[in-house]
């Protein structure tokens, strides 16, 4: 149940997503105190609930490698100290913790609700239901208080990670028991609701793929397309990958069927149209590996009828000494650098992707084999310049067949 549902002076604390407090409807300012020890003393004992934890794993986790001379007279002081500021903060007098059978537990002379605590129930009665309709129930509402990571601003301490794991693995079972709910009832709005939220909170863990299936299923075909074309940037970009096999698979069979509705080709003509807010603009042509698979075979086809010669290039990041750059996030910050220089490199009919996290592909047409060359410099001084001269790029040219070898 909510907690504004319940009669008395509760204290409302959420976790799930960071870290809050409400009391009689008015948010408890911490002012700096959020972080403070005294307020991770409480959310330690809070998550356990009714279960307690002990004092030593207490004092292991506040003090964690912290040499303290008199661990009984620290931990006391700040038992006293917490108390203190709750009751400065306008909340209850209480002692707010108690020690019960060797285990601390929160004073229940003090009401307190936890989202993390009731989203673990909501999902333990959902495990223990005896239908499918009081499972697909409890998953409803837990899903509903899910916000995502426990105490967000936390997760470096390992407690938090911990716990926060376990919650993490409760949600996607939700989601994947209300998912499945929603396909098998063909409530399509309701699966495109559930796997929103999933991407929401968790990008690039392939909640895509289920929500790129809503949507095809609710015949948003258009918020499907976009979709695509954005997670494939965002894998591409984040990660120097393609997306799931999964995801790209869902989107060949979309591609298999006539899945659009009827329209007039003006219609037609301004879907196909670049959209800026789909990442196009000047420069050549970025896309997704797939689609530039699709664009080479095209391209291959045509060249005898055309008398297109066109030249594959590899451009493989290095740092300024001409080495792989191993460190991730310089790695990445220097792969977007390459990125933009290729694209305001080269002219509108060029088109280039990403093939890993330091390799770029480039088709480049109607040119001679010896002006690759050039073009590798003009795109090399663009990245020197973006990165100050703490990136170049390696490169290899191969000649499409029929074209003239290069220079």
């Amino acid at each position: 149940m909510h907690p504004q549902e319940r009669a008395g002076d509760l204290i409302a604390v959420k976790m799930l997503g960071g870290f809050s407090m409400t009391y009689k409807g008015q948010e408890i300012a911490l002012g700096r105190n959020s972080s403070a020890r005294f307020v991770q003393l409480l959310q330690l004992v809070w998550l356990q609930g009714s279960r307690g934890i002990t004092k030593e794993k207490l004092v292991e986790e506040l003090y964690d490698r912290e040499v303290i001379n008199n661990v009984n007279s620290s931990f006391n002081t700040l038992v006293y100290r917490m108390r203190l500021q709750m009751q400065n903060a306008g909340l209850p007098e209480g002692e707010y913790i108690v020690r019960r059978n060797g285990v601390y537990v929160p004073d229940e002379r003090v009401p307190v609700w936890v989202d993390a605590l009731e989203f673990e129930e909501l999902m333990l009665r959902a495990d223990g239901s005896a239908g499918l309709a009081e499972r697909v129930s409890c998953c409803q509402a837990a899903f509903e208080l899910y916000q995502g990571d426990l105490l967000a601003d936390k997760v470096n301490q390992l407690w938090v990670y911990e716990k926060g794991v376990k919650y993490k693995r409760m949600f996607a079972k939700c989601v994947r028991i209300l998912g499945e709910s929603a396909r098998g009832n063909r409530d399509y709005a309701a699966m495109e609701t559930v796997y929103n939220k999933a991407v929401r909170l968790y990008p690039l863990e392939d909640w895509e793929s289920d929500l790129l299936e809503a949507l095809l299923a609710g015949g948003k075909f258009k918020k499907a397309r976009q979709l695509y074309n954005k997670t494939v940037r965002l894998y591409s970009n984040e990660r120097g990958l393609t997306p799931p096999e999964r995801m790209l698979e869902i989107y060949r069979r979309m591609g298999e069927k006539n899945v659009s509705p009827s329209g007039t080709l003006e219609e037609i003509f301004d879907s196909l149209t670049e959209s800026p807010d789909e990442g196009f603009g000047p420069g050549a042509y970025y896309c997704a590996y797939s689609s530039f698979m699709d664009i080479y075979h095209l391209l291959s086809r045509n060249m005898e009828r055309t008398g297109m010669s066109i030249y594959l290039m590899m451009c493989v990041l290095v740092d300024y000494e001409g080495k792989p750059i191993s460190n991730e996030e310089k790695l990445k910050e220097r792969s977007e650098a390459l990125r933009t220089a290729i694209r305001t490199s080269l002219r509108q009919g060029d088109v280039f992707t990403q093939y890993s996290a330091s390799q770029f592909l480039i088709l480049v047409m109607n040119v001679r084999g010896g002006d690759c060359a050039a073009i590798s410099r003009r795109i090399s001084d663009k990245l020197r310049a973006m990165t100050s001269n703490q990136a170049d790029l390696a490169y290899q040219v191969k000649p499409v067949a029929g074209s003239p070898p290069a220079g």
